[in-house]
């Protein structure tokens, strides 16, 4: 009897034992990046001084390519950056598919256009510069329906194009501006882009071809007015 008590409590402690190493936490492998790209600092960010962590989990091919990344945790002025950043990491081929967590650290207060963020579990360094901002922005009419907004003055429908946009104090031949409101409202022959020189190149505009029309030939008849106005008076 005294036998089988020690055997059972030998028994008790092997189960124990087997427990505890079942729900220990299996700790997942590092794997080794071939390709880290940093996160960019979105304008608004660093116009709002925000900054932390934001963490990202990734899911890797065998190939190393990454599949998908879904954020976590983290600011949401920040997330799209980092989301982008990370669907151009690379890693080491492997011999199936896995996930990952990284966790991109930005300075706690972003004081500029570009910041110093350091990946973990990596440990490295990564300059964050700024969003660069895009090739054409849209400058479509509220409201603008393809194929169904037409013209007020002509009845025409609208269309879509792509023009270049002109930075810059813009000085109006007098009358110009009066006439275009009469006569040829939706031209959108130029996108004016203001004093301040920016780098987006191009807009994306709504126009009237019987309004561009209409522009040349006022244009043509008042080719020899020397006369300006920065106001169109």
């Amino acid at each position: 009897m005294k036998k089988y008590r020690e055997l059972l409590k030998c028994g008790v402690v092997i189960l124990m034992l087997g427990a505890w190493g079942s729900a220990a936490p299996q700790i997942a492998e590092v794997t080794q990046a071939t390709k880290m790209v940093a996160p960019s600092v979105p304008k608004l960010a660093a116009l709002l001084h925000v900054g932390g962590s934001v963490t990202v989990e990734v899911a890797i091919r065998s190939s190393g390519e990454v599949e998908s990344a879904r954020v976590i945790d983290g600011h949401v002025l920040l997330r799209s950056s980092v989301l982008k950043a990370t669907e151009r990491w690379r890693f080491e081929p492997s011999s199936n598919s896995h996930h990952m967590t990284l966790t991109f650290v930005f300075p706690d207060r972003l004081l500029g256009e570009a910041a110093v963020v350091k990946v973990r579990p990596y440990d490295v360094d990564l300059v964050a510069e700024p969003t660069p901002p895009p090739d054409t922005v849209s400058w479509l009419p509220e409201g603008f329906q393809e194929g169904i907004t037409r013209c007020r003055v002509h009845g025409t429908l609208l269309r879509k194009d792509k023009v270049e946009i002109s930075y810059g104090l813009t000085a109006y031949k007098v009358g110009y501006l009066k006439a275009e409101q009469k006569y040829f409202p939706n031209s959108a022959k130029v996108a004016l882009g203001g004093c301040i020189v920016e780098s987006t190149k191009y807009a994306e505009v709504a126009y009237c071809a019987r309004c561009r029309k209409a522009h040349s030939k006022w244009s043509l008849a008042h080719r020899n007015e020397k006369r300006y106005s920065y106001t169109g008076s």
